[in-house]
């Protein structure tokens, strides 16, 4: 089920390893070198405020990323998108929590 579009690609539903999962499938060119640099990324860090990357195919023709499915949407969506109100506390919680990654 397609959940999202962007300038990168599609963003699929799906299940896998009984998990409900997003498939993010790069299908423009010009942003294989944005996609590796987030498959380096995703692949070091485990934090409960990060969606997992749980694998990626970056050979052949198929570009694509399976993580964590996050209800929400995307953060940009949620905080430009959105009617949220946030205060510049919570801005600065959230970058503190950011700060704590722990990298595998």
């Amino acid at each position: 089920k397609i959940v999202g579009e962007g300038s990168f690609g599609v963003v699929s539903q799906g299940i896998w390893n009984e998990k409900l999962v997003a498939i993010k499938n790069i299908t423009r060119d010009a942003e294989r070198k944005a996609f590796l640099v987030e498959v380096r990324q995703l692949s070091r860090v485990d934090h409960q405020n990060i969606v997992k990357l749980y694998g990626a195919c970056t050979k052949g023709a198929h570009f694509f990323l399976v993580m964590e499915y996050a209800e929400g949407g995307s953060l940009f969506n949620v905080l430009h998108k959105s009617n949220l109100s946030y205060t510049l506390a919570h801005a600065m919680s959230w970058a503190y929590q950011c700060a704590k990654v722990s990298y595998m």
